[in-house]
């Protein structure tokens, strides 16, 4: 009797270990490396659209790349292109976010 429960505590652990490399493995798929060239993001000022180089009128944020652009400037581009266009990374017009911030 001793012996069943010394294995099924052993099988326990065994499994809460496996469980929690396999969990450590999937959530380190689903966050991207952060970007390796940030050139591109300081030539930009935070509130200023890459597209137009004015300040943003609706911003909008790529889920896809994390930039922010004016609404009016970037569907249009998306609709187009599919695509980020300064990353070039895929994009569909239902992974643009309205930003609300406090001036407008």
């Amino acid at each position: 009797m001793l012996g069943a429960a010394y294995v099924l505590r052993f099988l326990d652990w065994w499994m809460a270990e496996e469980g929690r490399t396999a969990l450590q493995a999937v959530t380190a798929l689903l966050n991207p490396p952060p970007p390796k060239d940030t050139q591109v993001q300081s030539l930009f000022p935070a509130n200023v659209c890459p597209m137009c180089h004015s300040c943003h009128s609706n911003p909008t944020r790529l889920t896809t790349s994390g930039y922010v652009y004016c609404y009016s400037c970037i569907i249009p581009h998306i609709r187009q292109h599919q695509s980020c266009p300064l990353t070039r990374l895929p994009t569909l017009e239902w992974q643009c976010v309205r930003l609300y911030t406090s001036n407008t």
